[in-house]
């Protein structure tokens, strides 16, 4: 049975904390009153103090400690912490640095490839484009050129130019999504109406057909339509599913980093790191989610946030120190922004509304800066 824990108060006023799971904030307390002092025989007698007793001690306000002891201006205090650092919290923190590096270094390989699929798709949607612009030209072509055929031959190469461009531009992702869609979601994606539209024009079936009708298998007004619609359409549903991907592997990530630098090391005073109403929302979804029979879970707290609750976390206190060794703080606030920005989009997504085509790319600009912020 797991214990719990209890605060109690000695007959002298003591706080005396009965669970050492989180660690002896007794002694954390009296090590911190001892060095506020300011005497150096003081401050030198809580190093020592905190040497010896460090594994008992609770992680988070044990790491705060040693951390602003090596900042001392006293240098000979300031050596002794550097000392003491070596021989206690040293070793925790390098297995912790090492974790966060494999994690980013996994996390920007992800980025990297899921915006280049961004970037295919986004120029999918342009290449969509520009051949319901130049199939336009073809009726006006037949009814006022002279010599039409061979004009007519050329912009017909054009449209085999650019179904080759499209091909190559659409993700294998968005290709599976065309094979099992059903006829509603294409209504509202142009990049898809425009491969089925124009996936007859060939160089076989120029060789053998002049009119736009007959290589595109497609009577005139049908074809009138759907280029129409393409020329129109600023939004794209396929956007949605590159967007999403991209936008989930970031919160992974920056749950791991919350959970690694932020909860794990300060269980026993996460209410100075996390808004304490934060933590109780996510443990009522957590506690709704395992009454229901038919979910599985075991999670932890933080997998029940949301994005914009990982973005509060982050920019709240001194939150950004604590990731100090892998992103400076003026990286810290440029990710910070960019998550603002992201935090609206990321709900349109979420309520399955499509993008536009300028709210996917402004996706795949913060995509490239956050993936070189973090590589960097």
């Amino acid at each position: 049975m797991n214990q719990v824990l209890e605060e109690k108060k000695t007959a002298e006023g003591v706080k005396v904390n009965s669970n050492p799971r989180y660690g002896d904030e007794r002694l954390m307390d009296e090590i911190e009153e001892k060095a506020k002092t300011g005497k150096k025989e003081d401050v030198i007698e809580s190093l020592n103090l905190f040497e010896k007793k460090w594994k008992i001690l609770p992680v988070g306000p044990a790491r705060d400690f040693i951390y602003s002891m090596r900042e001392y201006e006293d240098n000979e205090i300031k050596e002794k912490a550097e000392e003491v650092y070596s021989n206690s919290l040293k070793e925790r923190d390098e297995k912790v640095r090492k974790s966060l590096e494999n994690m980013t270094k996994s996390f920007s390989a992800s980025f990297l490839l899921i915006q280049s699929k961004m970037k295919d798709l986004s120029r999918a949607f342009d290449i969509s484009k520009q051949m319901a612009d130049n199939a336009k030209d073809i009726p006006r072509i037949l009814s006022v050129a002279f010599e039409p055929i061979p004009r007519l031959q050329s912009k017909l190469k054009d449209l085999v130019e650019f179904q080759s461009a499209l091909n190559e531009a659409i993700t294998k992702h968005a290709t599976a999504m065309q094979r099992i869609t059903t006829p509603l979601p294409m209504l509202s994606s142009p990049i898809l109406r425009a491969e089925s539209l124009f996936s007859n024009v060939t160089d076989r079936e120029l060789e053998s057909k002049k009119s736009l009708s007959e290589v595109l298998e497609k009577d005139e007004e049908e074809i009138e339509h759907e280029i129409q619609f393409i020329s129109e359409q600023n939004e794209d549903f396929l956007f949605n599913f590159e967007a999403y991907e991209h936008l989930y592997d970031l919160e992974r990530y920056l749950r791991g980093l919350i959970q690694v630098r932020i909860i794990g090391p300060n269980k026993s005073n996460l209410e100075n790191k996390i808004p304490p109403e934060m933590i109780e929302e996510w443990k009522s979804r957590k506690e709704e989610e395992e009454k229901n029979p038919l979910i599985d879970g075991n999670y932890e707290l933080i997998d029940y946030s949301d994005f914009t609750d990982l973005k509060h976390i982050f920019e709240k206190g001194r939150n950004y120190k604590l990731f100090e060794d892998i992103i400076n703080q003026e990286h810290f606030k440029a990710v910070i922004s960019k998550l603002h920005e992201m935090d609206p989009i990321r709900k349109k997504i979420a309520h399955s509304r499509p993008l536009s085509k300028k709210e996917f790319d402004r996706l795949i600009l913060y995509t490239e800066d956050i993936s070189k912020i973090f590589k960097d």
